[in-house]
Order: C-alpha cells, then sequence, then structure tokens
C-alpha cells in the first residue's frame, strides 16, 4: 500500500502479477503514518488531528478521531482496537474500531510513535529527544489493548 499525494488516494500493488488498484481517496491531502491491521484487512493513517480506517476491500473510509493532534498510532494485536499518543492534553487512547467512545489516560509529554508488543502487554515510544522507551500496560490500560485471539 502507499499514498499518492498528487491524486490523494491510497493504492495497492498486488506483487504476485503487478497490477495497481486505488484502494480509497481523499478531498484532502497531508496523510501519514499508514499503517496496516495485522489480519489485512484494514488500514489506518493519520492526518494532523484525524484517524481515518479504511476497509481495504470495500475502500469504505470512517474518521475515528479528533480533536488532539496524533502523534503515533498502532493496531491492538487482535485488530479490535487502535491505540494513539495524542496531544492536547497529552495522552494515550484505545479506539474500538466498531466504533464506541476510547478509553483514555495521561500520558507524559513529548511522546510520538507507539508499537504494541504480539502480546499487547507492552508498547514502546519514542521521546521526542530520541529515546527509546518502553512502557509495560499491564494496570496501565487494562481493558484497552486486546490480547490475541486463540
Amino acid at each position: 500500500y502507499w499514498w499518492d499525494r498528487t491524486t490523494r488516494a491510497v493504492h495497492a500493488k498486488d506483487l504476485t502479477v503487478g497490477t495497481t488498484r486505488t484502494v480509497a481517496e481523499f478531498t484532502r491531502g497531508g496523510l501519514y503514518d499508514m499503517r496496516v491491521s495485522h489480519d489485512g484487512k484494514k488500514l489506518t493513517l493519520m492526518q494532523e488531528n484525524r484517524l481515518w480506517i479504511v476497509n481495504v476491500s470495500t475502500g469504505e473510509t470512517r474518521e475515528m478521531q479528533g480533536p488532539s493532534r496524533l502523534l503515533g498510532v498502532a493496531w491492538s494485536p487482535d485488530d479490535r482496537r487502535i491505540v494513539t499518543i495524542e496531544t492536547g492534553p497529552p495522552e494515550i487512547a484505545s479506539y474500538p474500531v466498531d466504533g464506541g467512545e476510547p478509553v483514555r489516560r495521561p500520558f507524559p509529554e513529548d511522546h510520538r510513535g507507539v508499537w504494541l508488543s504480539p502480546d499487547g502487554k507492552r508498547m514502546a515510544t519514542m521521546h521526542m529527544q530520541w529515546l527509546i522507551q518502553v512502557w509495560a500496560l499491564e494496570n496501565f490500560l487494562p481493558a484497552a489493548v486486546g490480547s490475541k485471539k486463540k
């Protein structure tokens, strides 16, 4: 998958046959930090204070978040939640992919990027001064990050 600034569209290329298709089109530019869900069925894209989720088979797009500025996004291991780092006030949030209210918790300032461990129990972030930190999520967002289905 890739974002084309000129056409304002997300495209997918089938590497086995070399074909390209448009997955979704947007009216505004500036999308970045595309993340593919673990099952490959959805994408997230950030756009300053917006979080978009895209169904890659239907092209359906849905805005998930605002008005805070996003500094990182990650899929939970079971693909049922999206975890973000946001500003104003600084917090970590966990959004249910199928809708509903996010779980929010205060988070230290000056962090960007978020990566979750495969079991969803650890989270890595990067401090604005290029310090990498790993956070344990036990008792931090207990209901927010799902575990992988077995």
